[in-house]
């Protein structure tokens, strides 16, 4: 193939492309012919189905927020979408024919991306789209059919991995992720079909572009964690990589919103550095996802790098457990007490204790943080 699969984009920044894609995987540039050569020979252009359920369309417009393919390549000449409710041109009993033919037709062959939670009572009627029979075909029977037929299902956004900001009216309406319902496994879908999770709220663009790519070059599913995220983007802590962990390491916390006494001069304040915003709510110590490093806005970026704190969002607990946003994590402020390792333990909690790491325990163990005399 002399020309990228975009005819108006050289064999040049064709090779870029891939190099970026290889980036965007944690790849060795070694590999960029291996992906080059993958992608060319993708010139079938594998079909993908992208259907959604309770959602808010977030996860769909971060994703075509893509630099390293941008939507236009990935849309027109990486892969086939046969069916997406935001960017086809078809509607009514055009898009549902298209998205049935593709399922019967393709069985084996199409990516399905899967985009918000999956609610199930009131016979799953919360959630429905199309008809059969002059009765609305709902979320739940969407799932069962797209799933089974599919090659691999990538859950897309927190809501379609866990449940979501839906499944805080779970009672209701019953939403739950395909796979797990909050940390809990047993999600909507009960099938064989393989399912990747990238969650998020909305997950950043690399992280499903990432995904799909991984599954085309090794036609297989990447490392996944335990609550099925890939490992190549969730398989480190927030907090390890954060620009303000040497705050965190010398007791410097905010304790109230604009004081310039805890920004740094380079901003606008009278510190040597910005402080932690774990005590305002920072979810950073017991959330996995590589924002510090990959950041958001093309790389710009990212929320604690514009005095926000992280939320949460890529977590199975998110958010119905993990509330209020700026507020502190229950069970992990540990701040004034006692440094006895059973203290520790007691205070955090295994899960807690595995999040923010064994530096925390030492540096409350020494002293350096909430000491004996609550300081």
């Amino acid at each position: 193939m002399k020309e990228s699969l975009n005819s108006k984009v050289s064999r040049r920044e064709f090779l870029k492309l891939c190099g970026a894609t290889a980036t965007a995987l944690g790849l060795s540039q070694s590999s960029i012919p291996a992906i080059a050569e993958t992608i060319e020979k993708a010139a079938a252009k594998p079909p993908v189905i992208w259907i959604q359920a309770q959602n808010c369309t977030g996860c769909v417009i971060s994703s075509i927020n893509s630099n390293h393919p941008n939507a236009a390549e990935l849309v027109l000449d990486i892969l086939s979408f046969r069916y997406h409710p935001n960017i086809m041109a078809a509607s009514g009993d055009l898009a549902i024919k298209a998205l049935n033919d593709t399922i019967e037709k393709e069985k084996g062959r199409y990516i399905l991306v899967w985009e918000g939670s999956v609610p199930d009572k009131e016979d799953g009627l919360y959630c429905a789209f199309g008809e059969d029979n002059g009765k609305p075909i709902t979320a739940v029977k969407w799932l069962e059919k797209a799933a089974s037929n599919a090659a691999a299902v990538i859950a897309t956004g927190t809501c379609a991995s866990y449940g979501g900001i839906p499944r805080s009216n779970a009672a209701v309406t019953g939403a739950k992720g395909l796979l797990f319902d909050g940390t809990t496994a047993g999600g909507a879908y009960k099938g064989s079909t393989p399912v990747i999770n990238v969650p998020g709220c909305p997950p950043n663009a690399d992280w499903l572009v990432g995904t799909i790519a991984y599954y085309l070059l090794f036609k297989k599913v990447p490392p996944l964690d335990q609550y099925k995220r890939p490992t190549m983007f969730y398989g480190q802590l927030i907090h390890d990589n954060c620009e303000r962990r040497a705050a965190f390491e010398a007791g410097l916390f905010l304790e109230k919103w604009g004081d310039p006494a805890a920004i740094a001069a380079s901003d606008g304040g009278t510190a040597d550095r910005n402080y932690c915003l774990f005590k305002k709510g920072c979810k950073g110590p017991v959330t996995y996802s590589d924002c510090p490093i990959r950041r958001w806005n093309s790389r710009v970026d990212w929320p604690i790098g514009g005095h926000g704190i992280c939320i949460g969002c890529t977590q199975p607990e998110f958010y119905q457990d993990i509330w209020p946003l700026y507020g502190e994590v229950d069970g992990v402020n540990v701040f004034g007490i006692e440094t006895t390792a059973d203290m520790i333990g007691k205070v955090l909690g295994v899960v807690a204790v595995v999040g923010i790491g064994a530096h925390l325990i030492g540096n409350i163990a020494t002293g350096r943080v909430g000491g004996k005399g609550g300081e």
